[in-house]
């Protein structure tokens, strides 16, 4: 349920939004955590993942998440709003590139290891016949 993308989204929004992190993940109800809680909860439900979910981590009820999704598109017609959102939206798509690049060359690498394996004992086996 909880897996990174959760909270590298919950990270981006925090950082994008100038809210801390806890803050998003407590029943505060004041204006900018609302909206970024607004933001978070689009971006989890858009990336698939339930209103149960996203009602546990942002410590909101399901109700308010369902709001908040219904309400996104009113909201886009303020320009702070919409800003944050695409700035939101820009981050994690950055964010997911970074790890995608980083998870290929994580791959390169643990294959480069092997391939080192296997010449240290083909080494080692002419070296002790």
């Amino acid at each position: 349920m909880q897996d990174s993308l959760f909270y590298k989204t919950i990270e981006v929004v925090s950082s994008v939004c100038g809210v801390p992190a806890e803050m998003i993940q407590s029943p505060s109800k004041k204006r900018m955590v609302t909206n970024a809680k607004r933001i978070a909860s689009k971006v989890l439900v858009d990336s698939g993942y339930g209103a149960t979910e996203v009602s546990y981590i942002l410590d909101i009820d399901r109700k308010s998440v369902y709001d908040y999704y219904a309400s996104h598109e009113t909201m886009m017609d303020k320009d702070s709003y919409r800003d944050t959102y695409l700035r939101v939206i820009d981050a994690i798509d950055e964010v997911s590139s970074t790890s995608q690049d980083l998870s290929k060359e994580m791959s390169n690498l643990k294959l480069k290891v092997l391939k080192l394996e296997g010449m240290y004992e083909h080494i080692k086996q002419l070296i002790l016949s």
